[in-house]
């Protein structure tokens, strides 16, 4: 199964990072994907075709730790604190 690639936002406040992933109209299950992520890279992986659906890049270093995931009406929001 192909998934087309997600619109997404990155902003940044002085403290946080805030991913915003729109799967609306995609052929996907969002409550099912996993989120990951390191100090430099958000993973979203998609376990039922065994695929990665998106790699992220961030430009500053990210507190993996601190990962918050929410979903609503397939929209992810991930929310990441920055390293000062």
């Amino acid at each position: 199964m192909m998934v087309e690639d997600p619109e997404i936002d990155v902003l940044f406040t002085d403290k946080k990072v805030l991913v915003l992933m729109d799967f609306r109209d995609r052929d996907l299950k969002t409550t099912d994907l996993l989120i990951r992520a390191d100090s430099s890279y958000l993973y979203v992986y998609d376990p039922h075709s065994n695929s990665v659906v998106k790699v992220i890049q961030f430009p500053k270093r990210v507190d993996f730790s601190s990962l918050q995931v929410t979903e609503k009406n397939g929209i992810i929001s991930v929310t990441l604190l920055k390293y000062t």
